[in-house]
C-alpha cells in the first residue's frame, strides 16, 4: 500500500502546480483542493507535542448580560500518536483516559486541540462551500463553509450519563496568500431532544509556534458555547500556552529549574496502615482569585502517623496534591466549593501513597467562621457534589465568603481509607 500512497500524492501536487487551463478544473475547485493539500502536509508533519491548556469556564442565565466566572482549570494536554491526552501540569505521564476522570463537573470538551481540524480537513466526509474572500485579525482570507452528516461525524455530545452522536456544520478561514488555516468554528446539528441542549459552538483560532527547531501551526484559543433549553449559556474559553515536543515523559512545573547534576535516587516505598489519622497544615494558598483547578498543593503533616509504636511517618512531612475543584456559587454573599486530593506523604527519600477521607477542616477565617466539610454539611444549605465526593481521596469542603484565601494556619483532619483496588492505602 506505501507506493501507491505516495503515487497518489504525487499525482495530486503535480495537477496542484498547474495552472487551471492545464488542469481542466475550475479555479475554486482547484483552490480547494490546494488548501486541504496545504491543511494535510500541516496536520501529518506535526510532531507529539504537548501544550499548557487553561480554562476559564463562565455562565450566563438570562436575562443576565454579563457571563459569571464560575473556575479556571490548567490541564496539559498532549497529541501523541493522533490522540489527545490529558494531564494535570507536573503530574508523571499522561495516560489514556476519559477527560471526565480528571474533570468530573462542569462544562469540559475535547477535540478543540487538534481532533477538530482533522476531521475537517482529513477526512472524506465534509462537504465544502466556498463563500468568498474575508478579512479575518488583519488578514485577507478565503472563507468556506463545510458540512458532515451524521453517518460520518465522529463528534459526541455527552450530559450526565447521556452521550450521543450528532452531526455538525462550521467555517473555516484560511490566509489568501500562505494558506494556514485562521479559524475554524463547529456548529452541532441534530442534538437530540434528551440532552437537553438547544446549541454547541466550538471556534478555534490557530497561528505558528516554534517547537525545538522548526515551526508548526497549532490552536492558540478556543471558545466553546453551550445553550441548554431553558436559555442559560455556558462558556469554556480556553488558551494554549508553553507548547513544546513530547518525548516519553513529558512534565510541566511551574517550579524554577533545578540545577544541573546527578538524578537524586528513587524513594523508597512505605505503606500508610488503614484508618490512622493524618493530620496537616496547608502549606500552599488557595486563593479564589488567584488559584487554578489543577495547580499543585501541599501541606505539612502535624503529627506522626503510627502503626502501633512504629512512626510511619514523623511529624513535618510532606504531602503533595493537587486541586480539584475551586468554584464561587451564591449570591451576594458568596460560597466556595473547594476539593482537595492528597497523592502522597514524603520525608527524607520515604515515600508513602496517601488515599484519605477529609473529616474535618478549621480555619481562622476574616469573618471568623469555619469551613465546612461535605459530610457535615446543615441541611438545604448548598446543592452537594457527589461526581467530586465519589473521587477516591477527594476532600470536599465549603467556604463562605465574597472571597477567601487559605493557607498556613488551615489545619484538615483526614483519615486513611483503602485505595480504589481494596487494598490498604
Amino acid at each position: 500500500m506505501r507506493p501507491a500512497i505516495w503515487v497518489g500524492l504525487l499525482v495530486a501536487v503535480g495537477l496542484i502546480a498547474q495552472s487551471p487551463q492545464e488542469t481542466g478544473l475550475d479555479p475554486e475547485t482547484l483552490l480547494l483542493a490546494r488548501i486541504k493539500l496545504r491543511m494535510e502536509e500541516t496536520l501529518l508533519r506535526q510532531p507529539d507535542y504537548t501544550c499548557l491548556e487553561t480554562i476559564e469556564r463562565s455562565r450566563r442565565k438570562p436575562p443576565a448580560r454579563r457571563f459569571q466566572l464560575l473556575d479556571t482549570l490548567r490541564l496539559e494536554v498532549a497529541l501523541v500518536g493522533g490522540k489527545e491526552l490529558f494531564s494535570w501540569p507536573g503530574a508523571r505521564e499522561f495516560q489514556d483516559r476519559d477527560l471526565r476522570e480528571l474533570v468530573p463537573t462542569g462544562t469540559i470538551g475535547t477535540g478543540s486541540f487538534a481532533l477538530h481540524a482533522r476531521s475537517v480537513f482529513l477526512s472524506s466526509w465534509p462537504r465544502y462551500r466556498r463563500v468568498g474572500e474575508e478579512e479575518r485579525a488583519g488578514r485577507r482570507c478565503h472563507r468556506y463553509d463545510y458540512s458532515v452528516a451524521l453517518a460520518g461525524s465522529g463528534y459526541y455530545l455527552r450530559v450526565g450519563e447521556r452521550k450521543a452522536r450528532v452531526a455538525y456544520e462550521g467555517s473555516f478561514w484560511v490566509d489568501a496568500e500562505t494558506l494556514d488555516l485562521v479559524r475554524l468554528v463547529v456548529h452541532a446539528r441534530e442534538i437530540p431532544p434528551e440532552l437537553e441542549l438547544d446549541s454547541v459552538t466550538e471556534t478555534i483560532d490557530y497561528a505558528r509556534v516554534v517547537i525545538g527547531q522548526s515551526e508548526f501551526l497549532l490552536p492558540s484559543r478556543s471558545e466553546t458555547v453551550l445553550v441548554d433549553l431553558e436559555g442559560t449559556e455556558h462558556r469554556n474559553r480556553t488558551s494554549f500556552t508553553d507548547c513544546r515536543q513530547y518525548v516519553g515523559e513529558s512534565r510541566l512545573t511551574f517550579d524554577e529549574p533545578p540545577e544541573t547534576g546527578p538524578a537524586p535516587p528513587a524513594p523508597v516505598e512505605v505503606e500508610l496502615p488503614e484508618n490512622a489519622w493524618v493530620d496537616l497544615e496547608l502549606a500552599s494558598v488557595i486563593d479564589g482569585a488567584r488559584s487554578r483547578i489543577g495547580d499543585p498543593v501541599e501541606a505539612i503533616l502535624r503529627t506522626p502517623v503510627r502503626r502501633g509504636k512504629e512512626i510511619v511517618m514523623p511529624r513535618g512531612a510532606r504531602a503533595r496534591g493537587r486541586l480539584l475543584h475551586l468554584e464561587r456559587i451564591g449570591g451576594r454573599a458568596g460560597l466556595y466549593v473547594v476539593a482537595i486530593q492528597f497523592e502522597s506523604l514524603e520525608h527524607e527519600g520515604r515515600r508513602a501513597p496517601l488515599v484519605a477521607r477529609l473529616e474535618e477542616i478549621t480555619s481562622a477565617l476574616p469573618a471568623g467562621g469555619r469551613p465546612a466539610v461535605a459530610g457535615a454539611l446543615p441541611g438545604g444549605v448548598v446543592v452537594r457534589r457527589p461526581a467530586l465526593e465519589a473521587i477516591p481521596g477527594a476532600g470536599v469542603f465549603y467556604v463562605r465568603g465574597e472571597m477567601i484565601r487559605l493557607g498556613p494556619g488551615t489545619w484538615m483532619s483526614w483519615r486513611t481509607t483503602k485505595k480504589p483496588d481494596g487494598t490498604a492505602p
